[in-house]
């Protein structure tokens, strides 16, 4: 569940995206879970459920499953929209030390979209309102 919420979510922020900078097509980055996903995401939800129990991982997926139906119209939104529990300093730490941010990072500069983010232009269109 938490692989498909994920994905669910980088679908949403794919379709803003594109719908901002249509040249971005083709350079974002792939967010499926691969077996190297799979195994860091299977560290996340181990590290998650140990620190905050079922119930608590099953919250967090949850808010990872609402969110995913949200429609994202704003970078603001990416970064202060999303429910709390999403943004809290586990979850962060846990990508961080199960190695997702280093796979979304290597998955970002392969495909050409951390060069694409370097372009002012690209920034000005998807940061405006």
């Amino acid at each position: 569940r938490i692989a498909a919420a994920n994905q669910a979510m980088a679908a949403q922020m794919e379709a803003f995206y594109l719908n901002r900078v249509p040249e971005l097509d083709g350079k974002l980055p792939d967010y499926t879970w691969d077996a190297e996903m799979r195994e860091a995401g299977a560290c996340f939800v181990a590290g998650y459920e140990a620190a905050r129990g079922a119930d608590g991982l099953e919250a967090y997926i949850l808010a990872m499953e609402d969110f995913s139906t949200v429609e994202i119209t704003s970078f603001q939104q990416l970064s202060t929209g999303m429910p709390a529990l999403l943004t809290e300093d586990l979850p962060l730490e846990l990508t961080q030390s199960c190695g997702m941010v280093d796979i979304s990072i290597q998955r970002a500069q392969a495909s050409g979209f951390m060069e694409a983010m370097t372009d002012p232009s690209v920034l000005d269109r998807l940061m405006a309102e």
